[in-house]
């Protein structure tokens, strides 16, 4: 049977395999290299070592699954494994513990950077990467004023301010979002309605709302919300992009955004290319 190893194994990490003749990407194994002992002197024969990987020299946390290697030569005191604990290290100290034929050695090892680490770790940016996508873009404005809508206001009319003209990039989409407030101009039980639209280079969407502000006997002016968004494909070049309103019917006219910070409008465009 074989007897306990009374002294721990030392702990070498060291680059994986010959250097290739193309460069390959790095993976998560490593090469652990240790020394064997038995009452001072330098084991030859086969052992079964287990390796396990903690975030702590004593007590602690398994940081990962065992890995076990039956009947690993030794020559001399030396031996040499490879081991692969997966996705596990980052810039935490690890200890490695291993265990001889069931006898775990100690103390555990510390876990020392490799040259590949430490050029990570140093903030080099190394090699550059492909370049990003270009023309992206997001932009947000808000209204310059009021638009009232009363029953001649039959046709889509700007909100003031609501208006954007973007340059829209090949393999691009446009996000467009808007929102606001409108008040019923009167008091009493009346009420009044506005038609919103998105409009794209002078002509409706099909992103459109009907809002209707009705007063009670109680409460007048009452005011309502807008908020209608859409993601847009649109040809490389020049777009104007407008939210526009107009008079829906109804027994009172109304007051489409302003400056008020309670109703103001906005209207944003994000432009994603992919």
């Amino acid at each position: 049977m074989f007897k306990p190893l009374l002294v721990a194994a030392a702990l070498a990490l060291l680059s994986s395999g010959t250097a290739p003749l193309q460069a390959a990407p790095q993976t998560t194994g490593f090469t652990y290299q240790g020394e064997l002992k038995h009452q001072g002197v330098p084991f030859s024969g086969l052992v079964d070592l287990e390796f396990r990987l903690w975030d702590a020299p004593v007590a602690g946390n398994a940081i990962a699954a065992a890995v076990t290697q039956d009947d690993v030569p030794v020559q001399d005191g030396i031996f040499t494994v490879q081991i692969d604990f997966g996705q596990v290290f980052g810039t935490e100290q690890r200890w490695i513990e291993v265990v001889a034929n069931g006898t775990p050695l100690l103390p555990r090892q510390p876990v020392t950077s490799s040259p590949v680490a430490l050029y990570a770790l140093s903030g080099n940016p190394g090699p550059t990467g492909p370049a990003g996508t270009t023309g992206q873009f997001g932009n947000t404005v808000l209204s310059t004023g009021q638009l009232v809508l009363t029953a001649a206001t039959n046709s889509y009319t700007l909100i003031p301010g609501l208006t954007q003209t973007i340059s829209v990039p090949t393999n691009a989409k446009v996000f467009v979002s808007t929102d606001g407030g409108l008040q019923n101009a009167s008091n009493g039980t009346t009420y009044g309605v506005a038609d919103i639209a998105i409009f794209l280079d002078g002509s409706a969407s099909t992103i459109q709302r009907q809002v209707v502000v009705s007063n009670t006997p109680a409460l007048g002016q009452i005011i309502s919300q807008w908020s209608l968004s859409g993601v847009f494909e649109l040809a490389p070049g020049t777009h104007t992009i407008q939210v526009r309103a107009k008079d829906g019917g109804g027994t009172s006219d109304v007051n489409v955004s302003g400056t008020n910070p309670l109703i103001r409008g906005n209207l944003s465009v994000l432009i994603l290319k992919h």
